[in-house]
């Protein structure tokens, strides 16, 4: 059975997202990524959900086809998930991985005030000897 896939372009972006995007449109391959995952994340869950109900004890359980039905259904469920802007996932996911993350940024910045100029790189990988 095949995964749901979902892109951002069906969802609704956050609007700091959207300026970001805006700024560096490589950043729009990383949501996607980020709502694909959010997306496989919500399908995994509901299909754990599922695995704890014992429809075999149903008197109305259609075996196979029903079983491969049920997998459609909460596939789709899991993309009408995805798209609620509620479930932001994909958005604290990007905020995380993205590479302009502001304490990231500040990190690096505050990493490449404290490098002296003439630092080799043999030197780099030991900041304690640099720094007495």
């Amino acid at each position: 059975m095949e995964t749901p896939t979902i892109s951002s372009s069906q969802t609704s972006i956050p609007v700091n997202i959207q300026e970001r995007i805006a700024a560096d449109p490589e950043q729009k391959k990383l949501y996607d990524a980020a709502v694909e995952f959010q997306s496989l994340f919500i399908n995994m869950m509901l299909k754990s959900m599922r695995a704890t109900l014992k429809e075999k004890d149903d008197l109305l359980y259609g075996g196979q086809t029903q079983e491969i039905f049920s997998d459609m259904l909460y596939d789709q469920y899991s993309r009408q998930m995805s798209k609620d802007p509620k479930f932001n996932l994909a958005e604290q996911i990007f905020q995380q991985i993205s590479p302009q993350n502001a304490s990231s940024e500040r990190a690096r910045m505050e990493y490449n005030r404290n490098v002296p100029p003439s630092i080799s790189g043999e030197e780099l990988h030991d900041p304690l000897q640099w720094r007495q």
